[in-house]
């Protein structure tokens, strides 16, 4: 409740605040069972430390619950990006952040594709 909710688009595509808390990821994984959390993949979550729309810890707390969980998780905390900034430097290789944001993909990609 930071006033954001008012102004974001996703006011309007949860259909209010009211139903914040029902895509709430937090809310989400406090119903899954123990059988459906053995098939969570695991996570890459990538933050930019400028962000002003979203807090650094929103993305801690939920590498917190996915780890509380015995849900693997990778945080990547990426200094001097907003909120934006980690799509919008991967459009092309000379971007300033660009092989920053791909080699925090790639580390996580090779994880993926070890046997």
């Amino acid at each position: 409740m930071r006033g954001v909710e008012y102004v974001s688009t996703m006011h309007k595509a949860m259909g209010g605040i009211e139903n914040f808390d029902y895509y709430s990821t937090d809310t989400v994984l406090k119903t899954l069972t123990e059988d459906t959390l053995k098939s969570v993949p695991p996570f890459c979550l990538l933050h930019g430390t400028s962000d002003m729309i979203i807090p650094v810890e929103s993305s801690l707390k939920f590498s917190e619950a996915l780890t509380s969980l015995s849900v693997k998780v990778s945080l990547y905390l990426l200094a001097k990006l907003g909120h934006t900034e980690i799509l919008t430097e991967l459009m092309a290789p000379d971007r300033h952040f660009y092989h920053t944001i791909y080699g925090c993909i790639k580390q996580e990609y090779s994880k993926l594709t070890v046997d």
